[in-house]
């Protein structure tokens, strides 16, 4: 396999550059003009961010007196972004994706760059970023995206992490180490998932250098100290989350939901079209490269080899314990999505490495072939100008139909319907401006989400998939409901028996429970806002104060 590049890797990387600006302007066409984020786990990220602006960071934005429990890295850098630019948060996480996610094409590029070089890594780029399923949502395949969902971001410390732990493999030091620490802390940080992935190349390699040479071999003390020094270092680096985790709710989950919802695109009963999205173009080319790697016997690649073999590895049985827990109970791990994202993005390092191992075997076939044909270089022009045209016409249909994608034309219409939900919109932005980080709210658990927990306010209840795992949902679910039943019936008492222990201050009702609220109390529950829109809208009451105590 070629590991010398032809033209100057500054040439491959200028073309790179371009490849990327063409991800990136077809993309802001579609986000440049949005105001809201698309999805709700974006409204939920936002919450978290919002704590880092109260300056609340480290609790649960949605349940009063509970920890974080999501990765903080993508919310803390949107606070930074937000209070630097003074853009408000919901425009940020509208439009901001659109240029942070851009490093992770450039990581990944990167990462070929490392392991197989420049022209691999040109090839692998262009299937990463034009070659993928464009049905799926990019939350679900590796690629660039303008949505900031952190998976799509966390991807740069993972390309970034893994290139580290191999040049650490390569020559072992303390200061490589110590680069493998810090970005692995960056990563756990950042996303879970590619955070356990981190952690099985390491693992590997640990017991790879274990199993091959004593511990009296210097190689392998070497080794060794190294993995030790990356992992005290990454603990050391993610100790502010991970404490909360760990000791703080012993990592003891209470709502599985979070960790256990599947994508329709992975249940059971729809395995022959991930068959289907595995044997495209990028699938059979990235077999291609498997055969090779395989077969190549070079010590500067051995390391690689090992990486991308254990990274393999991991996303094979992660997405297949995601597929035995659709038949039977297992204990939680992560939604199977999350590998199925990531083996894409193995798909495409190794589409780079089929597409020069093919070219190589081709060239290889012609220079045979041309010694027996006259004029001498006849075949490989010819090879050459169709090869050129193929991939010229592929690549505009491809250039042509990116900005039609699904994760684009999709998600923007949803992000223009949220903004066109007003009720929900001026709940939000009013929570910002007259309520405090404290203030509990009770509201429906969508609206809580949408409107409250985007505003890192409190909410007594919240959608199961997306509230804290180390919090049982049941009991506030039930509450909630008891607390809005006993409104609805007249039976005041009985409201605030259920919500003092919450802490309640305010109640968000539809209008069209206004008449029957008018004629209760209003001396104490007292209408605050109200938010109108074509499809009904909300009032907010705040509770007398002798009714908190």
């Amino acid at each position: 396999m070629p590991r010398h590049d032809k033209p100057s890797p500054l040439a491959l990387a200028a073309v790179a550059s371009v490849l990327c600006f063409a991800a990136w302007y077809s993309a802001w066409q579609q986000t440049r003009d949005l105001v809201w984020p698309c999805e709700e786990d974006m409204y939920r990220d936002m919450g978290i961010a919002q704590t880092f602006l109260d300056g609340t960071a480290g609790v649960d934005p949605g349940y009063l007196g509970e920890r974080w429990w999501y990765n903080p890295l993508v919310p803390a850098i949107m606070a930074v972004a937000s209070r630097a630019t003074g853009t408000s948060l919901r425009l940020a996480y509208a439009t901001f994706g659109t240029h942070l996610n851009l490093v992770a094409p450039m990581s990944f590029y990167a990462i070929v760059v490392a392991l197989f070089g420049s022209r691999a890594a040109l090839a692998s780029l262009a299937g990463f970023l034009f070659l993928g399923p464009f049905e799926l949502p990019s939350w679900l395949h590796a690629t660039y995206s303008p949505w900031l969902w952190p998976c799509n971001f966390a991807q740069a410390p993972f390309y970034l992490t893994v290139t580290a732990i191999v040049w650490m493999l390569r020559r072992p030091s303390f200061g490589r180490g110590l680069a493998v620490g810090v970005g692995w802390g960056i990563t756990m940080l950042a996303h879970a998932a590619p955070a356990i992935l981190v952690g099985a190349v390491i693992l590997y390699a640990a017991a790879h250098a274990f199993a091959r040479g004593s511990l009296a071999s210097p190689s392998t003390r070497a080794t060794l100290s190294a993995v030790a020094v990356a992992v005290l270092v990454a603990l050391l680096v993610a100790s502010p989350f991970l404490t909360t985790i760990v000791v703080h709710y012993g990592g003891v989950v209470r709502n599985a939901r979070p960790l256990q919802w599947v994508a329709p695109e992975l249940e059971l009963d729809r395995w022959s079209e991930l068959l289907a999205r595995l044997l495209s173009v990028r699938g059979l080319f990235a077999l291609v490269g498997l055969t090779g790697l395989l077969s190549v016997q070079a010590e500067g690649l051995e390391h690689a080899k090992r990486a991308l073999l254990s990274w393999g590895v991991s996303v094979v049985v992660g997405l297949a314990y995601g597929f035995a827990a659709q038949l039977t109970r297992l204990p939680p791990l992560l939604p199977s999505w999350h590998f199925h994202f990531y083996l894409c993005a193995l798909e495409s390092v190794l589409f780079g490495v089929g597409v020069m191992t093919f070219a190589g075997r081709v060239h290889h076939a012609l220079r045979r072939l041309q010694d027996r044909v006259s004029p001498r270089y006849a075949v490989s022009r010819a090879a050459l100008s169709m090869a050129a045209i193929a991939l010229a016409v592929g690549g505009a249909h491809r250039l042509i139909r990116y900005g039609e994608r699904t994760d684009v034309v999709a998600y923007r219409k949803d992000s223009l319907e949220i903004h066109g939900k007003g009720a929900n919109s001026e709940l939000y932005l009013w929570a910002l401006d007259h309520t405090a980080p404290s203030d509990v709210i009770l509201a429906d658990p969508v609206l809580s989400l949408l409107a409250f927990f985007a505003a890192g306010r409190k909410s007594v209840a919240l959608p199961d998939a997306f509230s804290n795992p180390y919090v049982d949902g049941k009991p506030r679910r039930k509450a909630a409901r008891a607390m809005l039943e006993s409104l609805k019936e007249g039976r005041l008492a009985d409201f605030i028996e259920t919500a003092r222990p919450y802490a309640v201050r305010f109640v968000t009702l539809p209008l069209s429970a206004r008449p029957r609220m008018d004629a209760q109390s209003p001396q104490l529950l007292a209408r605050v806002f109200s938010s109108e829109d074509g499809l009904g809208g909300y009032d907010v009451y705040e509770l007398d104060e002798r009714l908190r105590r």
